[in-house]
């Protein structure tokens, strides 16, 4: 592995410390509810829009990772 390869994914590993230390925090059910649309909701539907928001969340970015190792990345970047 060249070194612009480790330093690229050097700067891949710290933007996503930095979005995650921004987003840290998962959904709650309290969350949720203070978005509009979802303040009337039972603790048992917002649960499940919950687990169904991280199910298409891990779906997406499965998808995303497996097209970034489609796509090569160059040493000469």
């Amino acid at each position: 592995m060249g070194n612009k390869t480790k330093a690229y994914i050097k700067s891949e590993v710290s933007k996503l410390k930095k979005l995650k230390a921004k987003c840290g925090s998962k959904m709650t059910i309290a969350k949720l509810k203070t978005k509009e649309g979802f303040e009337n909701l039972t603790d048992e539907v917002a649960q499940e829009i919950i687990e169904q928001l991280e199910e298409y969340a891990t779906i997406v970015l499965k998808q995303l990772s497996r097209l970034k190792l489609l796509k090569p990345i160059d040493d000469d970047e």
